[in-house]
């Protein structure tokens, strides 16, 4: 769109989307931090689902586990290795996934940060629960 505002265009840089957006008041850049090629893969084998994200963040936090390579479940079930949480509470998710056992609880900040530095992090730093120290 380029009449009475809106769009006015876009650029795919290194597997980022970059649009420029004037409904904002002035000339915006919004980028999606998608990874790079490099890191792709780094998530294999988790299955991951959100709990207490909203739009556009919600879907934003999805694109970031699926493109580094893990599953994702916008329901909480049983083939779910990591939830990852928006804040530190209880929700139907957190509950559930405490019943399992199974399941790791993390800070949203663990995938961010994976994304950011290109690896699988520890989840040391970022569970939601850690268990007890003997």
């Amino acid at each position: 769109r380029d009449s009475g505002g809106g769009l006015r265009g876009w650029w795919c840089l290194s597997w980022s989307l970059v649009v420029i957006d004037e409904t904002l008041g002035s000339e915006s850049w919004i980028i999606d931090p998608a990874p790079t090629p490099r890191i792709m893969g780094v998530l294999d084998g988790c299955v991951i689902c959100l709990a207490g994200y909203q739009n556009p963040q919600r879907g934003q936090m999805r694109d970031t586990a699926l493109a580094l390579g893990a599953g994702y479940r916008p329901d909480f079930d049983r083939s779910v290795t990591h939830l990852v949480c928006a804040f530190h509470g209880s929700t139907p998710k957190v509950e559930s996934a405490k019943r399992q056992r199974t399941t790791q609880i993390v800070m949203g900040e663990w995938l961010q940060d994976c994304s950011k530095d290109g690896v699988r992090l520890p989840l040391d730093d970022y569970l939601m629960f850690p268990p007890p120290t003997p």
